[in-house]
């Protein structure tokens, strides 16, 4: 049961991943109509918590994919991934940092127009972690 609850919960820790569980027992209790304990709250915050980090983790594995993806579909694009190494030499573990991505098209636009340069914030990025 706790697995069925946690999927109606993914939506609301997606916009905040600090809800409270009073506030997860309470949604549930009234969108369901039924007693929630707050254990079960809680167990299903922590189900769906472990089903949205492990989604997370799943698309940074397909990074790589996903570049060459985008290299193949349209030559001459750019594409750079950044990561850190861990402190241990021997660990094959890396945390990503960034990633930079210029397709050709953009690139042909900007030499025509003679626009060179084009910044952009990466803090409307969402997700679990801040950027």
């Amino acid at each position: 049961m706790p697995l069925d609850n946690a999927y109606h919960v993914i939506k609301s820790l997606a916009t905040n991943s600090d809800i409270p569980v009073r506030t997860v027992q309470d949604k549930m209790q009234k969108q369901f109509e039924v007693g929630v304990s707050k254990m079960k709250a809680f167990r299903a915050k922590r189900i769906a918590s472990d089903i949205m980090t492990g989604s997370y983790r799943e698309q940074y594995s397909l990074l790589k994919e996903y570049a060459q993806e985008l290299i193949n579909q349209n030559p001459g694009t750019t594409v750079r991934i950044d990561v850190q190494q861990e402190p241990n030499p021997e660990s094959l573990t890396r945390t990503f940092r960034r990633v930079y991505v210029c397709l050709r098209a953009l690139k042909q636009g900007f030499r025509a127009c003679g626009r060179e340069i084009l910044g952009l914030d990466g803090c409307f990025m969402l997700g679990p972690w801040p950027c």
